[in-house]
């Protein structure tokens, strides 16, 4: 489902990416963690086109990531990104947040959209906040509403670049709730997190990204009770001390 091979990226004379390579097939759900300035949110950003790469190859759903506009687009319907911060419109409500990308990318109806909506605020378990504003909500309660606004774009791919960063943990919580609830659905994510147990307990692999690259990748078990690579043995053993 998702293909990445020997990407390159730089900002001017820093190096982002080093050649980063991932595979992820239908229903996995690959977890990337590592440290802070690892190239993790680079790399998320280049696999929907919100950055274009210096060089190597993406392959979503079997469509080439390249310069051409309509491959951009079809792989932008397909995959649906949740940030750090939850990027509501602070003027509309909850349920005009998810009907307008609705109406504008996918060309639905207002009572279409309006009934999407609602079904996916019930999935997040917000329905009695669809007319309420963003300001009226908590952190937790508004990421998740992000989450109920990529889902009604009916994504094949949900990409995570740490939906929790900002919350605290009782909010986390109630996020990561969710994005397990979609991970039993069969659900092909790809997830930016240092929630160490989330990982373990939903992740097909843990991928450790470090100064740009991946330099380890295993199943969850094997990634947090036998990491082969010093550098990683030493991040989660700072994680558990």
């Amino acid at each position: 489902m998702i293909m990445a091979r020997n990407l390159h990226k730089s900002f001017s004379k820093l190096k982002v990416l080093s050649g980063v390579s991932l595979e992820v097939k239908e229903s996995e759900v690959a977890v990337l963690v590592g440290p802070s300035g690892s190239g993790k949110s680079t790399f998320l950003r280049c696999l929907n086109g919100l950055e274009a790469v210096d060089s190597g190859e993406i392959i979503i759903d079997g469509i080439r990531l390249d310069h051409d506009r309509k491959n951009i687009a079809r792989i932008r319907s397909e995959t649906g990104m949740v940030f750090q911060n939850y990027n509501l419109f602070p003027h509309l409500n909850v349920l005009q947040n998810l009907i307008l990308a609705q109406k504008v990318v996918r060309g639905r109806s207002e009572i279409e959209a309006r009934e999407i909506g609602l079904g996916y605020l019930e999935k997040v378990g917000l329905s009695e906040k669809a007319n309420s504003l963003p300001a009226e909500i908590s952190g937790g309660q508004a990421q998740r509403v992000a989450i109920a606004r990529a889902l009604c774009m009916m994504p094949k791919i949900m990409l995570f670049d740490e939906p929790t960063s900002a919350l605290d943990p009782v909010m986390t919580a109630e996020v990561l709730m969710v994005i397990r609830r979609l991970a039993e659905e069969g659900m092909t994510m790809i997830a930016i997190s240092h929630e160490i147990n989330f990982a373990r307990d939903v992740a097909s692999h843990i991928s450790f990204m470090f100064d740009g690259k991946i330099i380890e990748t295993s199943p969850p078990l094997a990634f947090l009770n036998s990491p082969k690579n010093e550098i990683v043995r030493k991040f989660l053993g700072n994680i558990s001390s």
